[in-house]
């Protein structure tokens, strides 16, 4: 088995929006690197819906073996979310992917 998350950048400009997204997808690189629980990883790209009151939103999905291994990154990623910019939505097995 494994578990898919789901990680939604979104904020007011696209740019900043895509910005984020390219630097959290550099910080999973790196985690990947030291640890090699995430077999999967698509994105980042726009969001089936990309935009939804005027917030635009990127996604970027994961397949994990052991969402245990990977709870560092997830609590950094979380930390790093700025609402001035984007703000960064994860989702462990999510009931909707929209």
């Amino acid at each position: 088995f494994c578990d898919i998350i789901s990680i939604v950048i979104s904020g007011d400009k696209e740019e900043s929006v895509k910005d984020t997204a390219d630097a959290v997808k550099q910080d999973i690189d790196l985690f990947i690197r030291g640890n090699g629980c995430i077999s999967d990883i698509i994105g980042p790209m726009p969001a089936p819906l990309s935009k939804i009151k005027n917030q635009y939103r990127y996604r970027i999905l994961l397949k994990v073996s052991n969402t245990d291994e990977i709870h560092p990154l997830l609590l950094d990623l979380s930390l790093k979310s700025d609402s001035k910019k984007a703000f960064i939505n994860i989702d462990i097995n999510p009931t909707s992917m929209f």
